[in-house]
């Protein structure tokens, strides 16, 4: 229950009472459970008769014309809508009870506006009264002049109405407020609330806000903050998305430690070569050497942000992998990753459970190259919550995402086999599908499926630093341009009759990003390891809607060998 408007601390006595509300919304005048009155004890005349509950509805002369016409003489009038008869049924319905509350008696009103109040032609009658009586307040005849041209459409629309069998030409009308209010509304716009006003019977109390002549500003609002919802999706989902980008950060800094590790010159095999000089090594063979354990089972557990535009949102989770020296020159490995996660952009949340299947393999395809590859796919649970001007909305659904990575690199060596640097160059491709799905709240929308296909290409150099057989450090910087960038609109129809509502154009830019992840290990005997990693992305060019955006993930992991 809502809190007390008047307290009473012995016997309250109410005889042809009434009570009110008062605002500029119908939204507002809706109640579930209000105390109107708290007392030991409360004597009634007949409730919902002798003793009623009604509502008032402001209105001013700016909801009508221009303010530049007012010069700040703005007046308001006070509309009683509970007048079943006069503009065509009474606008708003409460039914008043007795209720015990800890120990006193409460009064208590629930209801809210009817269908009467969503009736577009019912609309305009409230337009003319109050339109009549703001003329009899306001003392600018210029703006007296305007009202009264408008108050004269408007009484052809409604003689139109009852030629129509009652039906409003809501499109003369939405242009008629267009004109007035200077909204310079777009075809677009227009057809958006055109549409929404069609569906206000169909509605909760909020169809009567749009029904209003306050409902066109409304309805054009909505119709704003569903296309910054989609911008926002249309990005976040994309096939590159956020998520996705600080889930791939941290694998490649688990398999560019595999990858590490096992050219360690330094290894078991190397160290049974009685101290052979690594010089001479080096001009004999690659500098990779096979483990005596072909096996490893490695796991870790990480922990990122994903930063846009200075809405921060937080990730952890865990990978677990293994991987197999294949022969001497291939390495292979397979891994699952699941991140919870949470990402913010604007007045949109989406909270996640990531589930990633990988596969990776390191090639010698010739002496002093390498061919690094990997593939996965992952699943993404989320629910989604947005803020409108109209109220929350939540959505669920279960994204899914393809990515393909493969890049090649010739090893040099630096320094006596301690220090190789491998500069590389590879290609990615990017897939993402979130499906069709409801976003539920006050005018719920079903939203089209979406698909994104990426391509990117990237140049890079990777550092590796070994000190002994027990620990090395790797540093991988590189850059990322994405050369195909294709996703679909952002399309959302209106839930109640599948209209066509509003659509958002996919944002296609073709961003480019700068990336670099650090790691090292040490051992703690010869079979187990620990190994430490950051990673960090930045976007660099292509940003959407000018927005930032920077992805960090760090994490710890464990290897055993066997």
């Amino acid at each position: 229950m809502k809190s007390d408007t008047f307290k009473v601390n012995g016997t309250a006595t109410l005889k042809e009472t009434g009570l009110g509300f008062l605002s500029q919304s119908y939204s507002n005048l809706d109640v579930n459970d209000f105390i109107a009155l708290r007392a030991k004890d409360i004597k009634t005349d007949t409730l919902n008769e002798d003793t009623n509950a009604g509502a008032l509805i402001l209105k001013t002369a700016s909801s009508y014309i221009n303010e530049n016409l007012l010069n700040g003489d703005d007046y308001a009038a006070y509309l009683d809508v509970t007048d079943d008869k006069k503009y065509g049924g009474a606008f708003v319905d409460y039914k008043l009870s007795l209720k015990n509350c800890g120990g006193d008696k409460c009064l208590v009103i629930n209801g809210g506006a009817t269908a009467a109040a969503k009736n577009l032609t019912n609309q305009i009658a409230v337009d003319l009264e109050a339109i009549t009586r703001i003329i009899d307040g306001l003392d600018n005849e210029q703006a007296k002049e305007a009202l009264e041209k408008q108050k004269t459409e408007l009484e052809q629309l409604k003689q139109e109405a009852e030629k129509n069998g009652g039906k409003i030409d809501d499109e003369k009308y939405v242009d008629l407020v267009n004109k007035n209010s200077n909204l310079n509304l777009s075809a677009n716009d227009k057809a958006s609330i055109l549409v929404l006003r069609s569906i206000t019977e169909q509605l909760g109390s909020i169809g009567a806000d749009l029904a209003s002549r306050e409902g066109v500003k409304l309805a054009l609002q909505i119709k704003k903050d569903t296309d910054n919802t989609g911008k926002s999706v249309s990005n976040l989902n994309s096939a590159s998305s956020a998520v996705n980008t600080t889930m791939n950060i941290s694998n490649d800094v688990s398999i560019g430690s595999r990858v590490a590790m096992l050219n360690n010159p330094f290894g078991t095999y190397a160290s049974k070569m009685n101290g052979l000089k690594f010089a001479a090594l080096d001009s004999d063979m690659r500098p990779s050497y096979v483990n005596e354990y072909t096996n490893s089972v490695w796991a870790n557990a990480f922990g990122g942000a994903n930063i846009i535009d200075g809405d921060s949102g937080a990730m952890y989770g865990a990978t677990i992998g293994v991987d197999k020296q294949a022969n001497d020159d291939v390495l292979w490995g397979a891994y699952f990753t699941y991140a919870n996660a949470k990402i913010k952009d604007n007045n949109l949340e989406q909270k996640s459970d990531n589930f990633q299947l990988g596969m990776y393999s390191t090639i010698n395809v010739a002496p002093q190259w390498e061919l690094n590859l990997k593939a996965y796919a992952q699943v993404s649970p989320t629910k989604q919550d947005n803020v409108q001007l109209d109220g929350a909305y939540n959505s669920d659904y279960t994204s899914k995402f393809l990515g393909l990575s493969a890049n090649a690199g010739h090893v040099f060596d630096l320094s006596d086999n301690t220090l190789f640097i491998k500069p590389f160059a590879g290609v990615n491709y990017y897939f993402s599908y979130t499906p069709s799905h409801t976003e539920n709240g006050a005018i719920a929308k079903k939203i089209d499926s979406m698909k994104n296909n990426s391509v990117s290409v990237e140049v890079g150099a990777e550092f590796r630093k070994y000190m002994n057989e027990n620990s090395y450090i790797f540093v991988t910087p590189k850059i990322e341009q994405f050369v195909i960038n294709n996703g679909d609109d952002y399309t959302a129809n209106l839930a109640v009759n599948n209209a066509f509502f509003t659509s958002v154009e996919a944002n296609n830019k073709k961003k480019t990003y700068g990336q670099i992840i650090v790691g090292g290990n040490v051992d703690f005997t010869n079979q187990l390891s620990m190994n430490l990693g950051f990673g960090a992305k930045q976007i660099l060019a292509g940003k959407v809607d000018n927005k930032n955006e920077t992805y960090l993930s760090g994490q710890v992991g464990l290897k055993y060998k066997f």
